[in-house]
């Protein structure tokens, strides 16, 4: 007989303070805790920016050693294989730059790419093992999300945030990344939805509202997507007369209150407005000026003679897409374009870009396999998650982003979920 939805019981009890109970703790748990350390040194200048010798990875990097352990011989030959093949690009780049500082970010980004991979496979394996159910995995989601969206709170109590976009101009309480939350809190309201659904429990909605107000305070575009996608799914799943109460409700309100709604969207979406006003097209807002940075990525490639192998292979991580045979070489300070559609091109070629798009291509055809109920959210997260990554990226390259980009995938991958049952829960899970 199987348990009840609503009954979440993480491990079986010969797990309970084993490996993999240590490795859920700490990468949902304890690591929100690194990065507000890593993003209040930062915001007080005493770290740089992707610094490897931050608290967030440090911790990481006993985090990977963690599940490397568990990983069977083929998985670790292939997550091997990927950092080695990534690593050997990078010293290709080197010898046209000769920059040990641009090797060793390259050397950072491969691992950092390469940490997916084995978060993937551990969280896949823990599925197929039993140790954690689908709904366990998503709950354990929403938690980190929850201790995120704490952490903000009280930082905002202290005043002790950040502006999301300098002083004054949103808030992302002691963390670094503004999208890297955004991402990760708007995944952790549309897992929130998708464990209401299934067992109709009201704490999952006061978790909306209160990823909604951290939301709304990061005033960043991945932050409104999420509320968007969230209040759109919910209203989608309610009855039809449901639907009636709501629209009328809504309007009334929106009746009444017209102009403090009007001021607190204004004052909320400051940042979103300005660059509507000052961008000639929607390309340029959606992809907040970036197309900028890709002309000049353009403009500065190069495949003459030796250097025709980054057409297939790319000029790795610090290179990209920069000309080391001219002296604009150091004109930008990071190669890196924040939309990863083009980032996976020019640090990685044909074969990087084509691996990037197969992933994403193979995850919706595995998810959409899947027949349970509510898969729509699920699906939706993938598809928020692969817009975002491609026009705007801090998906792939962000230390909060890919823990939910190797959940969704795990989920999406795990070969025993085609059952109706949106918690294929057996009795020997606790």
């Amino acid at each position: 007989m199987e348990e009840k939805l609503t009954r979440y019981n993480l491990f079986k009890p010969n797990f309970r303070f084993c490996i993999s109970t240590v490795t859920i703790i700490a990468v949902f748990y304890i690591s929100p805790f690194f990065d507000a350390a890593t993003g209040f040194l930062i915001g007080k200048g005493l770290f740089s920016a992707n610094s490897p010798f931050s608290p967030s990875q440090f911790a990481r990097f006993i985090i990977t050693v963690i599940m490397l352990c568990q990983l069977t011989g083929k998985q670790l030959i292939i997550s091997f294989g990927l950092f080695l093949s990534l690593v050997i690009v990078e010293l290709l780049a080197f010898i046209n730059y000769t920059y040990l500082g641009g090797l060793l970010s390259g050397i950072i980004a491969s691992y950092k790419i390469t940490f997916i991979l084995i978060l993937y496979y551990t969280l896949r394996n823990y599925l197929t093992d039993n140790v954690i159910s689908i709904g366990g995995l998503i709950k354990t989601c929403v938690i980190s999300s929850v201790i995120y969206s704490i952490i903000i709170v009280i930082s905002d109590l202290l005043g002790l945030s950040f502006g999301s976009y300098g002083e004054g101009i949103g808030s992302k309480g002691v963390f670094a990344s503004a999208n890297g939350l955004g991402i990760f809190i708007g995944v952790g309201a549309l897992f929130s939805l998708y464990l209401y659904e299934n067992t109709k429990r009201k704490i999952y909605l006061l978790y909306i509202l209160m990823f909604s107000y951290v939301l709304i305070n990061l005033m960043s575009k991945a932050a409104f997507i999420g509320i968007i996608f969230t209040l759109l799914l919910y209203f989608y799943y309610q009855p039809p007369r449901k639907k009636i109460f709501i629209c009328v409700l809504a309007s009334l309100t929106i009746v009444i209150f017209s102009g403090q709604i009007i001021d607190t969207i204004n004052a909320a979406s400051e940042i979103v407005v300005y660059r509507w006003n000052h961008t000639d097209n929607l390309s340029d807002f959606m992809m907040s000026g970036r197309t900028n940075y890709i002309n000049y990525a353009a403009e500065q490639y190069n495949i003459s003679g030796l250097l025709i192998y980054r057409l297939i292979i790319g000029g790795g991580y610090f290179m990209s897409f920069r000309n080391p045979d001219v002296s604009s070489f150091w004109e930008q300070s990071s190669s890196f374009l924040e939309a990863e559609l083009f980032d996976m091109f020019f640090m990685w070629g044909i074969i990087g870009l084509f691996i990037f798009i197969l992933i994403w291509v193979r995850a919706f055809i595995a998810l959409s396999n899947i027949k349970r109920k509510y898969n729509l959210i699920l699906k939706s997260i993938l598809l928020m998650l692969f817009i975002h990554s491609s026009i705007a990226g801090h998906v792939f390259f962000n230390g909060m982003s890919v823990i939910v980009l190797s959940t969704i995938f795990a989920i999406s991958f795990y070969k025993k979920q085609n059952c109706e049952s949106p918690f294929p829960i057996k009795t020997d899970v606790v």
